[in-house]
């Protein structure tokens, strides 16, 4: 009868190294996979976020002529702010 209980006990320490090895891996591997969540977060951060562009019509040349009128326009109130303060 003790032959029968002392079987199974022999494979008790066996598969505690088994368990343990395995633990190890699990410990390895959540490491690896905090890791790899870490470095996606990161990258997401650094992603410049998307923008939705719409389609504008124009050439070159009219954004370009539009854009001075437009600082035309500002020294021209500068200059008039200037001439009011007496400057």
């Amino acid at each position: 009868m003790l032959d029968g209980l002392s079987a199974p006990q022999s494979s008790l320490p066996a598969d505690l190294e088994n368990l343990k090895k395995h633990e190890a891996e699990l410990i390895s591997l959540l490491a690896q996979t905090c890791e790899a969540i870490t470095a996606k977060k990161q990258e997401i951060a650094d992603h410049p976020k998307l923008i939705n562009l719409k389609s504008v019509s124009g050439s070159d040349i009219e954004d370009a002529r539009i854009m001075e009128e437009a600082d035309q326009i500002y020294l021209r109130a500068i200059e008039a702010i200037n001439n009011f303060l007496g400057q």
